[in-house]
């Protein structure tokens, strides 16, 4: 079995950290299950309205699903040794970034982790790419840019690997300007607002640079920062692990921006065969924000390049009362049998 080299900062540097004042929104939280190493990252499929992650390590280490409320649903075996977990959404399916995907060979390389129909793990795999030569070390967390179909790869340093998700290749390299030390190969991607994020245990921090590596914005977090892996950013928020609660706590950096309700110009809600279908059209920016209540129970969206948004839920039954929570003047009552 390989192990991998988790450094003990505590075991180096006595610190006492205050909660601070402007710490980011928290979000949800993903607590892990038994079973791995070292935690990874996570992703949001957008199609399921699940997240998905897990532990490194080793082949066999356990991945994850959490439903949108953040209860833990699945523990299963993904038969990946996990580094990077992204949704592509021109293809709505999960991929994986293994260990030394760099190289690929046997069981690694960029993989597509089986689900069942009701967005599920099976264990069953699917070869994406037998190896992505421009990834920028064996143990990175690439994070993907869907618009660009693009990888940025990082490993200890500030230095970013742009690599095509297409065939592997090397497209560019920059350097995040002026960083001081972040977590490990890990790195996020925010697609609407085109931004790198990471994270530095320098005073427990989150970091934006533009593609170019230009500074663009920090925010204090009130958790203590992981040194290496375990941090991630999707659908909208950041994810830093939080060993003492044993999970990832989700914050929201405000990067994304609400839809103004003046501009949505079509809410409709429809359920055929028990599946709830909401559509919304507007003149919206693209990557603005809405959130959908469905009978309580809110789901965050992200309008398209068309302005459009929406949400799929299976096996639905009974009266649902949905509405978009910043503009309550859309609702619809809707009977899905």
């Amino acid at each position: 079995m390989r192990f991998l080299r988790t450094v003990l900062v505590a075991a180096l540097v006595v610190a006492v950290v205050s909660p601070l004042a402007d710490a980011q929104e928290r979000t949800i939280f993903l607590e892990i299950g038994p079973g791995g190493s070292v935690a990874m990252n996570v992703t949001y499929h957008s199609g399921f309205e699940y997240y998905y992650g897990g532990y490194g390590g080793f082949v066999g280490s356990e991945g994850f699903v959490w439903d949108v409320a953040g209860k833990r649903i699945q523990d299963a075996v993904p038969n990946i040794d996990q580094r990077a977990w992204n949704y592509n959404p021109s293809e709505d399916q999960l991929e994986i970034c293994s260990y030394n995907a760099q190289g690929g060979g046997g069981a690694y390389g960029l993989i597509m982790p089986g689900l069942d129909e009701d967005g599920l793990l099976t264990g069953e795999t699917t070869l994406l790419l037998a190896s992505v030569p421009g990834l920028i070390s064996t143990q990175t967390m690439p994070a993907y840019d869907p618009a660009n179909d693009v990888l940025y790869s990082r490993d200890r340093a500030a230095a970013v690997n742009v690599v095509k998700r297409s065939d592997g290749s090397l497209v560019r390299s920059f350097t995040l300007s002026d960083a001081p030390t972040l977590t490990d190969y890990a790195i996020g991607y925010d697609e609407t607002a085109k931004l790198i994020v990471v994270t530095t245990t320098d005073g427990n921090r989150a970091l934006a640079y533009d593609t170019d590596g230009n500074y663009v914005d920090e925010w204090n977090l009130d958790v203590t920062v992981p040194s290496n892996y375990r941090m991630g950013y999707t659908n909208g928020q950041l994810f830093v692990f939080d060993d003492a609660r044993n999970g990832w706590q989700g914050y929201d950096l405000g990067l994304r921006t609400a839809c103004p309700c003046d501009l949505i110009k079509k809410f409709k809600v429809k359920c055929k065969n028990n599946k709830l279908k909401v559509i919304v059209k507007s003149r919206c920016p693209e990557g603005s924000n809405l959130t959908f209540i469905d009978n309580g129970e809110e789901t965050e969206v992200v309008t398209n390049n068309k302005g459009k948004a929406k949400m799929k839920k299976k096996r639905q039954t009974g009266m649902h009362t949905v509405s978009i929570k910043e503009c309550p003047e859309f609702e619809e009552v809707i009977d899905c049998g």
